[in-house]
């Protein structure tokens, strides 16, 4: 619980990756990119779920050996590389939900290739949505140098908007 909410964390975690084959899986200080996700979300005593939403058995096998994390097999029509996130964090929530016999008020969503994110950034970012009644939070990072299509900016009202609208 966080304040009074119940708080789900999905960890998405598809098998397939085009550009880096089993990318998930790949180590990164002696752990795999899923397992910094798990971590991360077991540091957090706030989340009252930790559901890691994944197609690949090797993903599969690999969390539950730190307790039932995937508790389900993702279907294959929401592992595509062209299915969207959306209907694969509705199918967590709703399995979740019925298995819970609760509703959920909030979804925390930790991307595997972020290893770097740390719980108080976690807490921070449902502070910031339920003090500001938020429809979603998300974290940003300053950059350097990335492809302009993937580059957000942040307005003075704290939305964001697309860099770019379509590829250069």
């Amino acid at each position: 619980m966080f304040k009074d909410y119940r708080v789900l964390a999905i960890i998405p975690a598809r098998g397939g990756s085009k550009g880096l084959p089993e990318k998930n899986l790949r180590k990164i200080g002696g752990r795999t990119l899923v397992e910094w996700a798990l971590f991360t979300a077991q540091g957090c005593p706030f989340l009252d779920r930790i559901i890691v939403s994944s197609d690949s058995k090797s993903i599969i096998n690999k969390v539950n050996k730190h307790g039932l994390f995937a508790p389900f097999v993702r279907p294959s029509e929401l592992a595509r590389d062209e299915t969207p996130s959306l209907p694969v964090f509705q199918h967590a929530l709703n399995w979740a939900e019925t298995e819970d016999h609760c509703r959920y008020d909030y979804i925390v969503v930790l991307e595997p290739p972020c290893p770097f994110r740390l719980a108080e950034h976690i807490k921070k970012g449902l502070e910031i949505g339920i003090s500001s009644k938020a429809t979603s939070v998300m974290s940003l990072v300053e950059v350097s140098d990335c492809h302009p299509v993937r580059i957000k900016r942040l307005l003075p009202d704290n939305s964001i908007k697309p860099f770019c609208m379509e590829e250069p």
